[in-house]
């Protein structure tokens, strides 16, 4: 089964002549990390580096947009226009335990959020097939493994909240969080 996962990084952007955002920030990393059901329960996901750094997940990367917050939807060709802010320009690539990859954002009210320090951080919006078999990894327990890892965008989110995009997440979805920050998940999960 496929899921949608939620992950954050931050965006240390630079701008151009035409006063476009240009970065190739951290937006992914392998290992272990929290997610949050809609139910309230934890679980821990391996990140597996054969999964994360996979020629096709890597590739997956190139052309997705950036958004505004997570959207209520997948990102597709019927509403990228309305919902994209920038584009990841090519694919991502592995930087020791991360994924890095190249984005531009062209939106000016976007931008000047950005540069305001309103929105800082970056959340990758992303399907999986968990398989649902638990292990240790480097010491710790999880609970599943994200295999086949398709990016769909890679969103702008407000710096310093884990999981603030409000998102309608049904019982098979989460989003990352860290627990010294759990009370800023979003109310409706």
């Amino acid at each position: 089964m496929t899921h949608l996962r939620y992950d954050r990084a931050t965006i240390r952007a630079t701008r151009t002549d035409e006063g476009y955002l240009i970065d190739t920030p951290i937006v992914g990393r392998t290992g272990i990390q929290l997610y949050k059901n809609a139910d309230g329960t934890i679980r821990r996901e391996l990140r597996p580096a054969d999964e994360v750094f996979h020629a096709d997940s890597l590739k997956s990367f190139a052309g997705k947009p950036v958004t505004d917050e997570h959207p209520g939807e997948p990102v597709t060709a019927k509403n990228a226009k309305r919902l994209s802010v920038g584009t990841m320009q090519g694919e991502g690539r592995q930087d020791g335990d991360n994924v890095v990859a190249p984005i531009i954002i062209h939106d000016g009210e976007m931008i000047d959020k950005v540069m305001k320090g309103g929105k800082r951080e970056l959340s990758l919006g992303y399907k999986v097939d968990l398989e649902e078999t638990p292990g240790v990894w480097d010491g710790q327990e999880y609970d599943a493994i994200q295999r086949n890892i398709r990016i769909n965008h890679l969103a702008i989110v407000p710096r310093g909240r884990a999981g603030n995009a409000r998102l309608n997440l049904d019982r098979h979805d989460a989003v990352l969080f860290n627990p010294e920050e759990e009370n800023a998940m979003p109310e409706n999960l």
